[in-house]
């Protein structure tokens, strides 16, 4: 068996708190959230041309590649910010949905994909990724920024560099005010659910620093009034 590897942009995602979402206890819920991931695809198959995208999900996971080859009318860097503007899509909408955060890791690396495997060292790197994560937060790898500056991503608002320096997926999009509403009533939500649960708490803790620092952001630049 010959292991052709080829570059890929990819993602490795893992909804928090999905045990029960996917258990099927709920038929509709289980089925809306397939719904999502195959919007999701649908969306990255518009760049069918330049390659092949790769969505597979394992009940709370899901894993999305799409290749980086030199052919087509995109360039590598368009790709890779189609592919990080298209994921932000269904982070908001799986929160939207089930209320629930996705923490996760995006990185540009090798892979070998065919039909029944997924391997190659850019898989091992997107799982450590959403290891090292911590908070609910999709980590942006040195490979997807060696190839696009963090500066470029965050004038486009396509990253968000925290307050501990680590550059994560933005998909608090500033041109969506009702969203940051139900953002953090969601989140409000769920901190006063698990009040007395430090571990969980702290995690929507974060979400709401993430969320007033890019209030702050969408007043700094004018988009909204206080």
């Amino acid at each position: 068996m010959n292991l052709d590897l080829t570059t890929h942009v990819c993602a490795y995602l893992d909804v928090l708190g999905g045990e029960k979402l996917f258990q099927c206890v709920d038929r509709e819920e289980s089925e809306g959230f397939c719904g999502l991931v195959l919007d999701f695809e649908r969306r990255l198959n518009n760049m069918r041309k330049d390659g092949t995208p790769v969505v597979r999900t394992f009940t709370d996971n899901v894993f999305a590649a799409f290749p980086l080859q030199n052919t087509g009318k995109y360039s590598i860097q368009d790709k890779v910010k189609y592919f990080l503007s298209e994921l932000a899509k269904p982070l908001q909408q799986i929160l939207l949905f089930s209320e629930l955060p996705v923490r996760g890791g995006i990185m540009v690396g090798e892979l070998y994909i065919d039909d029944h495997i997924i391997i190659g060292p850019a898989v091992v790197r997107a799982v450590h990724l959403e290891k090292a994560a911590i908070f609910p937060r999709v980590l942006v790898d040195e490979s997807v920024l060696t190839l696009i500056p963090t500066t470029q991503l965050a004038r486009e608002s396509l990253v968000y560099t925290a307050p501990d320096g680590k550059d994560s997926l933005n998909y608090l999009d500033l041109s969506h005010g009702a969203f940051f509403e139900e953002h953090q009533r969601i989140v409000e939500r769920r901190l006063f659910e698990h009040e007395g649960d430090t571990k969980i708490q702290e995690k929507y803790h974060w979400l709401l620093e993430y969320q007033a620092d890019m209030e702050k952001r969408v007043f700094s630049l004018g988009l909204a009034s206080r």
